[in-house]
């Protein structure tokens, strides 16, 4: 007996959205480094988010509405990673002790 599949099934994947709220923007692109005292450190920050990492990891958004205008109809989206910037460093994935300390 031979199985067939019949039904074609689509699939959309996305990872690590990075989607920033107005009020994360306004934070600015820069709200990292403002931390960092020490100049040289900071510079090597700087230099690592450009090359490297993200040069404005606040504005991400427009690649996520490019992204759903451009997959046409789905039955399944896999997404994965990071949907939000985080940069507040809400504890979303931690354990919290009572009280509300990280744990």
């Amino acid at each position: 007996m031979e199985a067939s599949i019949s039904a074609r099934v689509t699939v959309a994947v996305l990872s690590d959205v990075h989607y920033a709220a107005a009020g994360e923007q306004a934070r600015g692109n820069d709200y990292e480094l403002r931390s960092i005292s020490h100049p040289l450190l900071r510079l090597l920050a700087r230099i690592f988010r450009h090359i490297i990492w993200m040069r404005a990891p606040l504005n991400q958004g427009p690649q996520l509405v490019r992204f759903l205008q451009t997959i046409g109809p789905v039955d399944y989206v896999v997404a994965n990673g990071d949907f939000s910037c985080d940069d507040n460093h809400l504890p979303t994935s931690r354990r919290m002790r009572p009280g509300g300390r990280n744990g």
